[in-house]
């Protein structure tokens, strides 16, 4: 059975050969491409947040869009998350929202 979506959810397709991925693959910058302490200016980090987040100086962010698992088991794009008891989930928030704080300014 074909997964449904709903009219209002957009999900960004980054693969090159789609719509999305050409609007936006000129704006992106794989999380391989990122040096420490780079500053990046008006352009999408595709990557493990952890990895990125680490990378970046802090004070240097006006806005983050985070898009964290809901403590649900799911695969993105070949990655996959586990859910965990309700502890764990809350040290695994605290841990990247310690990351993104840093960051912003």
């Amino acid at each position: 059975m074909e997964k449904k979506r709903s009219p209002r959810n957009k999900t960004v397709d980054f693969s090159l050969d789609s719509e999305d991925g050409k609007k936006y693959g000129a704006m992106s910058l794989p999380a391989e491409e990122l040096e420490p302490g780079r500053h990046v200016t008006d352009r999408i980090i595709c990557g493990d947040s952890f990895e990125v987040m680490a990378c970046l100086p802090s004070n240097s962010v006006d806005l983050l869009i985070v898009d964290p698992p809901y403590n649900l088991t799911k695969e993105f794009h070949g990655s996959r998350f586990d859910a965990r008891s309700a502890a764990e989930y809350r040290d695994f928030t605290e841990r990247w929202l310690s990351l993104a704080i840093r960051l912003l300014k």
